[in-house]
């Protein structure tokens, strides 16, 4: 038997490919990338998405160099199936890191609002830093802030982000529905809810959570992210605690 230590190193058959080889992947590589968002709505961005897909071309090497011996023509289905599979488990590896990620922020996060609003009389200043701190400790909050029941309606409160809509109505967007239903709406696509209210063209995902005093709701949490399907189980249970916590403000 051969001593494995002796066998040749793999050659990168990747850095052998002449350019038409090169832009046929690249091609292909693209198509997997848009079925994954017909598929799932969302696909990763960035440095996440070279990453991946350079993980994804060195475990298919072998496939890609057996297809340009053979030409063979099941090999764009399967590249295909075997990215999509890839690009799943990356993502869920990431989501998972991401939860346990939010658990820790929402942990540090409940004892500090707690602490600032403790023996403050002006609220209105209290929830302007409420909103501040929401807004800096969670990175992907594009914009968080308040809106207080008056006179019938919402009314814009203290918030952190780009300009907002005055007033909302009752069972109007996310934020007036989650009112009308006393609960936790958490939305992942703004533009497949009815009637979502568009304030800002950046928003894709959205969370209200409404805060009750002595069983009625006397405002909401308004929270917006620039991401699809941003906000989890974690965030809603961080933000009912917060919720919970400011509603002796209100």
């Amino acid at each position: 038997m051969s001593n494995p230590n002796n066998r040749p190193k793999k050659q990168k058959g990747f850095l052998k490919l002449n350019k038409e080889q090169k832009l046929y992947l690249k091609d292909l590589w693209k198509d997997c990338v848009l079925t994954y968002w017909r598929l799932y709505g969302t696909i990763p961005i960035g440095q996440d998405l070279t990453e991946m897909k350079e993980h994804v071309l060195d475990e298919l090497e072998d496939q890609y160099n057996l297809w340009l011996k053979r030409k063979d023509p099941g090999f764009k289905a399967y590249f295909q199936s075997m990215t999509l599979v890839h690009i799943n488990l990356e993502l869920e590896r990431k989501e998972n890191i991401a939860r346990g990620e939010k658990k820790q922020l929402y942990a540090q996060l409940i004892p500090q609002v707690k602490s600032m609003i403790k023996g403050v009389d002006n609220h209105e200043g209290a929830l302007a830093n409420v909103a501040a701190l929401l807004h800096d400790t969670l990175p992907y909050f594009f914009w968080v802030g308040f809106y207080i029941v008056r006179n019938g309606q919402l009314e814009l409160g203290p918030f952190q982000g780009p300009v907002a809509c005055y007033t909302i109505s009752k069972g109007k967007g996310v934020c007036g529905t989650a009112w009308e239903k006393a609960e936790t709406i958490v939305v992942p696509d703004v533009e497949q809810f009815p009637g979502h209210i568009a304030c800002s063209s950046k928003s894709r995902s959205e969370i209200v959570v409404p805060i009750k005093k002595n069983g009625e709701v006397v405002a909401v949490l308004d929270v917006d992210s620039t991401g699809l399907n941003t906000f989890s189980e974690e965030d809603k249970d961080g933000l009912e605690k917060v919720a919970e916590i400011v509603s002796e403000l209100l």
